[in-house]
């Protein structure tokens, strides 16, 4: 073969030769506990048949909807002194696996602002044995600076992009009418002080170098019980409260700090529609609870305010608890649900709990902890610690939810999102009764993939 001849091969098998099409990491974890968070085999791309089977999911990165701020779980008193009462050497390895890279890596921590149900004790930072203090001079945060604080810190080492949502459960007692910590209304009389509350409050965190990215004005407004710290705050009393006291404080305090209105169950939107609709210029989002109602209620008050984030903040499973129920239940309305309908974040209640599911300041005995800490050590990582690792691990802050088609309770859910790295993460769930064998297809390319009930996916490429 002459050297004209061997170049034209060389130049013909270099066209035929194609760059090879980029594999895809997946983790698994399954109903019967044999896989948890386990990486499996590559899957290699195909280049796409045209046959898209049955219930294909077809990602569209020309659809962009919300950037994530993230995933994450409350560090409540309760949760705060169990970790922080570890041996130092167990407590550093839960926190790697909450918070590290190598871990959930968990972007975001929701904190009561005072005590909530769950803690040691109620308290709020100016009980003054119930006596008014006109001008806050006895406000401490020194109940937080024992085990919250020191854990924050430890968990911002770990992912300096953490971010801090806030809520209280209850103004001081004597800021009420009734003056009581366990249920009523604020003493409209404190309106101006109770805002200059959480002005103290944010910054005695940033004095700590914590800030705080959002609060919420009160905790389940709609909820009041005479077991443990709360409030009654109607949306009309959250607009006053918002529009004359908190957002004005907040401005001339100089406070980036975010206010979102609500902070309850999907089964209520008018609450969040009211606050939006005459408080806007100072909230910059509603945030939702699980308790009650479906998530597409996020996407009702979206599409009044497109322009408002949308925020998840609360839902706890239950003990005894059953692993693959309360995982296909997590992931359908909370890893899956609540972005799919434009959550920003998603946030488990307690990160853990004792053995008693406590410490507890009344209200519900059976709450679940993602995980379990019996003498020191984390005995039991529950369904949900499982959940966070699948939709947290891999998904970046600021991430970009975009297009994929999803089929609903009964079927495959998915979402997928863009990172900022340029990678790409989906989660999938089979939400269905029987395997489901499905192709995932971007553009000219396609894997497949089967999957059991219950089964629970996250892809990365």
């Amino acid at each position: 073969m002459s050297i004209a001849s061997r170049r034209l091969w060389r130049a013909h098998t270099q066209e035929q030769a194609e760059p090879p099409l980029p594999k895809v990491r997946w983790w698994l974890t399954s109903a019967d506990k044999t896989n948890l968070y386990t990486e499996q085999n590559e899957l290699t791309w195909e280049p796409y048949d045209g046959q898209p089977g049955a219930r294909p999911l077809i990602v569209d990165r020309g659809q962009q909807y919300q950037t994530m701020v993230g995933f994450g779980a409350a560090m409540t008193d309760a949760a705060t002194s169990v970790i922080g009462s570890m041996p130092e050497a167990a407590r550093d390895q839960l926190m790697d696996e909450c918070f590290a890279e190598s871990g959930m890596h968990l972007d975001v921590v929701r904190l009561p602002i005072g005590s909530s149900d769950f803690a040691r004790f109620a308290y709020t930072y100016d009980d003054n044995n119930g006596q008014p203090d006109p001008n806050l001079d006895n406000f401490s945060i020194e109940v937080d600076e024992e085990y919250t604080i020191p854990l924050l810190k430890l968990a911002k080492q770990r992912n300096p992009k953490l971010k801090l949502f806030a809520a209280p459960w209850s103004p001081p007692a004597w800021m009420k009418t009734p003056a009581e910590l366990n249920g009523g209304e604020l003493n409209t009389e404190y309106s101006a002080l109770y805002a200059q509350y959480f002005v103290k409050f944010i910054q005695a965190y940033q004095e700590h170098g914590l800030d705080i990215y959002a609060v919420a004005p009160q905790n389940e407004p709609l909820h009041t019980t005479d077991g443990y710290p709360s409030m009654s705050m109607s949306a009309a009393q959250q607009v006053t409260f918002v529009n004359r006291f908190l957002g004005p404080a907040f401005e001339n305090a100089g406070l980036q700090t975010k206010i979102i209105a609500y902070d309850h169950n999907w089964e209520n939107t008018a609450y969040a529609l009211e606050v939006l609709g005459n408080a806007g210029q100072y909230v910059a989002g509603s945030a939702w609870h699980a308790y009650g109602g479906e998530p597409s209620a996020q996407s009702v008050v979206h599409d009044a305010f497109p322009d408002k984030d949308i925020y998840f903040t609360e839902i706890t499973a239950s003990q005894p608890g059953n692993f693959a129920g309360d995982l296909q239940w997590f992931m359908r309305n909370i890893g899956i649900g609540a972005p799919q309908n434009w959550a920003r974040t998603a946030i488990y209640w307690n990160l853990a709990l004792n053995e008693s599911n406590g410490p507890l300041n009344g209200g519900y005995t059976r709450g679940q902890g993602a995980v379990r800490v019996t003498n020191g050590a984390v005995s039991e990582r529950y369904s949900t610690y499982y959940g966070l690792l699948h939709v947290s691990h891999e998904l970046q802050q600021g991430a970009t939810r975009i297009g994929c088609t999803s089929y609903g309770t009964g079927y495959v859910l998915a979402n997928v999102y863009e990172n900022p790295d340029g990678s790409t993460v989906c989660h999938i769930l089979c939400d269905a009764l029987t395997p489901q064998t499905f192709k995932l297809i971007e553009g000219e390319r396609s894997i497949s993939l089967t999957l059991n009930p219950q089964d629970v996916v996250t892809c990365v490429w």
